[in-house]
């Protein structure tokens, strides 16, 4: 092999690389034992089902002619009675990102999200499910932290632990 061949192998290899690079969630949670009870972040499921939550606001520095501050997503994984298991800010790097942690029996990746509090979003695929907004029991809604003035919501969605999900229990919007 020529050093120009080599050259250009090792060039393909490295954007290769790049191009697959993961970017990783990294988990916050300080092991809280309290369980949430806030409908809009958590209801509590099954043994066997843990619950993905996004939460975004807007808020009011309370000064006339001000405007609103938004907040950064927070992404947070609830077992099935709606405790923290992980808490994740969203990471710098962009779309997807993964998050893999001891609790999981396989890589969550959150693939869209929007954090626009008028129509927040997001998908996700886990084990040889993909979940949404708007399908599989996946809800937004404003959180009981909402006020007059700040507006907070949340988007859940429950899903298997196992990250099994059987063809009949998949449910579509129309």
């Amino acid at each position: 092999m020529t050093k120009l061949s080599l050259l250009v192998v090792s060039a393909i290899a490295a954007i290769a690389g790049l191009a697959s690079a993961e970017c990783d969630a990294t988990n916050t949670a300080s092991g809280s034992t309290i369980p949430i009870t806030d409908g809009a972040v958590c209801l509590p499921q099954g043994a066997g089902s843990y619950t993905f939550v996004m939460t975004t606001g807007l808020y009011a520095t309370g000064l006339p002619g001000t405007s609103a501050t938004p907040t950064s997503g927070y992404f947070g994984i609830l077992d099935n009675t709606c405790k923290i298991l992980g808490w994740y800010a969203q990471p710098g790097c962009g779309i997807p990102y993964t998050i893999k942690d001891n609790f999981l029996q396989d890589v969550l990746t959150v693939d869209t999200v929007s954090f626009d509090v008028g129509s927040p979003f997001f998908a996700f695929t886990y084990g040889n499910g993909k979940f949404s907004i708007g399908n599989n029991g996946c809800v937004c809604g404003e959180t009981q932290q909402s006020t007059a003035i700040d507006v907070e919501k949340a988007c859940r969605c429950a899903f298997p632990v196992s990250g099994v999900v059987a063809k009949r229990e998949v449910e579509f919007a129309a």
